[in-house]
């Protein structure tokens, strides 16, 4: 029997790229709480022992790829649960905004259909994934194997650890591809009149 089950896949440094100059500046300066209580607490109704005891960190909004070196938004709604240092009102705003950005980048998002045997990995320090539950009335079964990752860096710490300019992904593809990248507007530029 065929699974018919989706894996929709977002990528977190497409969006990152997608934001204007001044708005990337102010997410790399935040920090967010990242729970694991939420989903814990979602299970105990199902699994009595859970897998692994729940955690709080706190990571950067923004965070680089140490391969890479691509800047990517590293807020998953699913776990991170407020913005640290700025009021609730703000933290509530752009937590929703990023999450509907998440959402509405469809030009940067896989949705995968599951057929029996399939494997899929993805890299969760630059991917958002999340599945659709359209299996009915076939059982979806999945077994996740997760390596231990590297702390995350903000893009500060990144720089200061390595030696290296973090990247914007857009930037790099153009270059990669020859093309002279367009101009990005860094907050500088002026109307000239009402209606520009």
């Amino acid at each position: 029997m065929s699974l018919v089950a989706r894996l929709v896949l977002i990528y977190r440094y497409a969006l990152y790229s997608s934001l204007s100059r001044p708005y990337q500046k102010y997410l790399e300066s935040l920090y967010a709480v990242h729970t694991g209580f939420n989903q814990s607490l979602s299970r105990t109704g199902e699994v009595k022992i859970p897998r692994r005891q729940p955690i709080e960190t706190i990571h950067p909004v923004v965070r680089v790829h140490p391969v890479t070196g691509w800047k990517a938004i590293f807020v998953n709604p699913g776990f991170v649960s407020r913005i640290v240092g700025v009021p609730k009102a703000e933290s509530d705003a752009t937590l929703e905004f990023l999450k509907n950005s998440f959402a509405q980048q469809t030009d940067a998002t896989i949705r995968w259909r599951w057929e029996t045997g399939d494997v899929a990995l993805w890299d969760n320090r630059m991917v958002n994934h999340s599945a659709t539950f359209d299996a009915y009335p076939s059982s979806r079964h999945g077994l996740r194997v997760t390596p231990h990752a590297e702390k995350p860096l903000s893009v500060e710490e990144y720089e200061s650890q390595y030696g290296l300019k973090a990247k914007d992904w857009v930037q790099e593809r153009y270059k990669s591809l020859g093309i002279e990248a367009p101009a990005i507007d860094d907050g500088s530029s002026r109307a000239k009149a009402f209606r520009d």
